[in-house]
C-alpha cells in the first residue's frame, strides 16, 4: 500500500506518492499553510473513515485569490499485480 497527495488548483492536478501516511499529511498540511498564508481562504475538511466506502477520507477544500478551487487530498493507493 502507499499514499497518493493529490493536489488539484482550478483543474491542474499534480500528484505525488508516499511510502508513509505521515509524511504525505505533513507535505499536505504544509502547502495548505503556505497558501492560507498567501491569501487562500478555508472552505471544508474532511477527516473520517468512510465505512461504507472502506477508506479513509482526508481532504482540505480552500479558494485561490484569484477565485480558483483548490483541493488537497490523500488516497490510499495499491498495486493490482
Amino acid at each position: 500500500m502507499f499514499t497518493i497527495y493529490c493536489k488539484n488548483v482550478g483543474g491542474r492536478k499534480f500528484d505525488r506518492y508516499f511510502r508513509s501516511w505521515e509524511n504525505a499529511k505533513a507535505l499536505l498540511m504544509q502547502e495548505c499553510q503556505e497558501m492560507l498564508n498567501h491569501g487562500c481562504k478555508f472552505c471544508t475538511k474532511i477527516d473520517r473513515m468512510n465505512s461504507a466506502k472502506g477508506f479513509y477520507e482526508f481532504q482540505y477544500e480552500l479558494i485561490t485569490p484569484d477565485g480558483e478551487e483548490v483541493t488537497l487530498s490523500l488516497i490510499d493507493g495499491h498495486f493490482s499485480d
